[in-house]
């Protein structure tokens, strides 16, 4: 029972854990000429390395951030890895500036690599927020659902048959996914057909980590969980119980912040995306309100906010910070520039 009592209470406590000092990405584009076979990580903090990656000597690597101004790592962009995207320390070869050495990249790649050359690499249409974004490192976009409004398009599905405004999932944001940029369906299982998600394996979560996301992503019920995993979390290059933990406490975090209170104030009115990129920028600092985009559906006349997009770059993790996520990341185009926060229920 103890053991239980502390898991769940690493898992509601995550969200704390994001006030550490950060690992933010810094732009420095250019090219390593590798002089050393060193181990190139997926994650810098937690040192994994999927397919055990190292990179080739002699072979010419673009490089495409630092962690942070002062970082002693780099991030290069590994042909043949799954994910491409690796972090090594500086000291693995000669740093050129951008167009100098061997800018066809012909000779790079990755050594000793067991993940192979996955198909179907691209993110899809559904779920691509901002088209195709491929070799661009350590981006991802965190989706966030305002769920009445998914249940208004969707009243058929399981998770939309009790909809009811003491619900949770009718008062907060609730998770949709979180997708790397340029990259879907990695690994084993890249074939597999994702048109049945009740068909497709089950993440392997723990039992704590298996009630919050019920209630942070109301579509679980559906599998959704098991599609996000499928197509996005098999390459986040963390095992599913990080990638949904990771996920929740962003999630959390946001629920919490002026951003969840200005949704919670306007269940039933209209809300701009300028009041919601002003909440961003309250909550997470200046800049980080140009990183959001609202997603709008229209029916019977009524256009409701649907979804946040959210655009985040660096390390994910314990230690980060969500504002310099934010801030490190490009700026969007705002579609959409307000709608309705739908109530629980369906109208007409």
């Amino acid at each position: 029972m103890i053991p239980r009592i502390l898991t769940i209470a690493a898992v509601l406590l995550a969200g704390a854990a994001l006030l550490g000092p950060a690992r933010a990405t810094t732009v420095e584009p250019g090219r390593l000429l590798a002089s050393q076979s060193c181990e190139a990580f997926h994650s810098l903090k937690k040192r994994t390395n999927p397919g055990n990656v190292r990179l080739r000597i002699g072979a010419d690597y673009p490089v495409l951030g630092r962690n942070g101004h002062d970082g002693d790592h780099l991030l290069l962009k590994v042909p043949g890895a799954r994910p491409a995207q690796r972090w090594v320390s500086e000291t693995c070869g000669e740093l050129r500036s951008a167009g100098a050495g061997n800018s066809g990249g012909g000779n790079s790649g990755a050594g000793n690599s067991g993940a192979g050359n996955s198909a179907g690499n691209g993110i899809g249409n559904g779920d691509n927020a901002s088209g195709s974004h491929s070799g661009n490192a350590g981006r991802y976009v965190l989706a966030l659902s305002w769920q009445p409004t998914f249940c208004e398009l969707n009243r058929g599905r399981p998770e939309c048959r009790n909809q009811r405004a003491e619900r949770r999932d009718a008062r907060q944001l609730s998770l949709h996914g979180l997708w790397p940029h340029g990259q879907a369906y990695c690994g084993a299982s890249a074939g597999r057909n994702d048109s049945r998600w009740g068909d497709l394996p089950e993440p392997r979560l723990d039992r704590a980590l298996r009630t919050a996301l019920a209630v942070g992503m109301p579509g679980m019920i559906s599998g959704l969980h098991r599609h996000q995993w499928h197509k996005h979390g098999s390459c986040y290059g963390e095992p599913a119980q990080d990638y949904f933990a990771e996920s929740l406490t962003l999630l959390r975090w946001i629920n919490a912040s002026a951003v969840g209170e200005l949704f919670r104030a306007n269940i039933g009115r209209q809300l701009s995306a300028q009041q919601v990129s002003a909440a961003f920028e309250r909550a997470f600092g200046p800049g980080s309100g140009k990183r959001v985009a609202l997603r709008c559906k229209q029916r019977g006349g009524r256009r409701m906010i649907a979804e946040l997009r959210i655009e985040l770059a660096g390390d994910i993790g314990p230690r980060s910070r969500l504002g310099e996520l934010l801030r490190a990341a490009p700026p969007v185009r705002q579609r959409c520039r307000g709608g309705l926060v739908d109530p629980a229920g369906f109208s007409g």
